[in-house]
């Protein structure tokens, strides 16, 4: 029996994990993508929503939907620059601070259970080894033409 491609095991493996913490977080009525425009936005306050479709990987139209939504419950807001009106700015307001806690609870517990899975210290070697990817494929070390 063929194991699988490495580049298929990552895949598989994000998509379960992403489909268990978004099956978690649709209890409290949200979804791992807005969990993670919540937790840019209230660490890095006053993002362009631009640059906050850049940092999440997301396309800008993607984006201003997650938005829509999260100013509609009132969980963000959004200002345009003072100094260039092309720009909007996205703010948490405590509300959505409120909302991100308890969602950071439940992305934690998923990080505990896989933690769990891991033999000791494997969860930081995890980390340094999936960062390292991800460094190399964002700096074009990977798959160049």
């Amino acid at each position: 029996m063929r194991t699988m491609r490495l580049s298929h095991l990552v895949g598989r493996t994000a998509a379960l994990l992403r489909h268990t913490i978004d099956t978690a977080m649709a209890q409290h009525g949200a979804s791992f993508a807005e969990f993670l425009v919540l937790h840019v936005v209230a660490t890095q306050p006053g993002l362009s929503q631009r640059d906050l479709a850049d940092i999440v990987g997301v396309e800008r139209p993607t984006m201003s939907h997650h938005l829509d939504r999260l100013e509609s419950e009132g969980l963000v807001v959004r200002q345009r620059d003072d100094a260039d009106r092309r720009l909007v700015r996205v703010r948490p307001t405590p509300a959505g601070r409120r909302r991100l806690a308890k969602l950071d609870a439940l992305a934690e517990r998923l990080e505990a259970d896989l933690a769990a899975e891991l033999p000791d210290g494997g969860a930081d070697e995890l980390r340094r080894l999936l960062t390292g990817i991800v460094d190399a494929v964002e700096h074009g070390r990977m798959l160049r033409p």
